[in-house]
């Protein structure tokens, strides 16, 4: 019976890759499938500071790999990485959503300092709703409408039918939700060859997340190489991830501080996902090194189906995490 399924997309935008899913999304999420995926390559230089710069090259690219795909649906989640946003986290009123908006746009809006002009947001709200007429908060997470309209017309020349734009944290965090016993306060690490995005979770909510240069190799021919398998890691060497093991960890270090003392809480898990690295290598290197749990994101061949089982690249792994906890959704409770 198919009344409680749907097929869905989900695009996420790495440094370098697109990576697409199609999931066959059922109502008890651990029985959907993963029924097609792509991970297609670009040259870096195609796209500077979220902005695309290489429009048509970089349609007429993805065409050709979706050519070679049996995608069944057009409808598809977009994500936007850390680096494209500005957060804010905000005391708020007692109002209902429509009018909160409207309070924010009003009242908040005009009195930030943005990086971009034009803005657009969205908001989700912290913990429990009212109780004794007490104050909630809220985080507002904005960014730019002409780079979100851009994405969403890019998508729409590839074909898709974009119903939804989410921050690739939040996709992230769902599909850990889905398949692992997190810990209340978790941080996220999405590692991509030339960046890292690093998000706090506290009980489930999606508190505070930042973005940072680190490539995975001091050496550019390296990390943009052309291969075969584009999921393959470029850096899988011992030592060459023990020195960007210790290069994360000096960035982590007063983020991680900064995040205990302001929120007064211990961070109980490190969470490891994307691309560019070999995953378990790190994952041992950092658990020699830190005394919080650090653990690799689930990989999804037991719900690829059959055929993509057959096909898919032995690095899979932690590398489509985002795109598949947007395309399940949010679980129901």
């Amino acid at each position: 019976m198919g009344w409680f399924t749907r097929n869905m997309l989900a695009m996420e935008l790495s440094d370098s890759l697109v990576k697409i899913v199609e999931v066959k999304v059922k109502r008890k999420r651990l029985k959907s499938r993963m029924i097609e995926y792509m991970a297609h390559p670009f040259p870096s230089t195609w796209i500077d500071g979220g902005d695309l710069q290489e429009r048509e090259a970089f349609i007429q690219t993805m065409r050709e790999g979706m050519k070679e795909k049996k995608f069944r649906t057009r409808k598809a989640v977009l994500s936007l990485n850390c680096s494209d946003v500005y957060i804010v986290k905000q005391s708020i009123p007692e109002l209902r959503n429509r009018r909160l908006r409207k309070w924010f746009q009003n009242e908040i809006l005009p009195e930030l300092s943005l990086p971009f002009d034009n803005p657009t947001f969205d908001f989700h709200r912290i913990g429990h709703v009212w109780e004794d007429g007490g104050e909630q908060e809220a985080i507002f997470v904005m960014t730019s409408k002409e780079k979100v309209e851009q994405w969403v017309e890019v998508a729409g020349w590839l074909g898709l039918e974009p119903v939804g734009v989410q921050l690739a944290p939040l996709g992230l965090y769902r599909w850990l939700d889905l398949h692992m016993q997190l810990a209340e306060n978790v941080m996220l690490l999405q590692i991509a060859k030339t960046r890292v995005e690093i998000s706090l979770v506290i009980q489930g909510n999606l508190i505070e997340w930042k973005s940072i240069p680190l490539s995975v190799s001091m050496d550019d021919d390296q990390i943009y190489r052309p291969q075969m398998d584009s999921l393959k890691p470029v850096v899988r060497d011992e030592e060459e991830i023990s020195v960007y093991g210790e290069r994360l960890l000096i960035q982590l270090e007063e983020i991680v501080d900064g995040w205990k003392a302001n929120h007064s809480i211990d961070i109980m898990e490190w969470v490891l996902s994307g691309e560019g690295i070999d995953f378990s290598l790190l994952q041992q290197y950092l658990n020699e090194q830190v005394d919080t749990k650090v653990s690799v994101s689930p990989s999804p061949e037991n719900m690829m189906s059959k055929r993509v089982a057959k096909k898919a690249s032995q690095w899979i792994g932690p590398t489509l995490s985002v795109p598949l906890g947007l395309a399940l959704g949010r679980r129901k409770r």
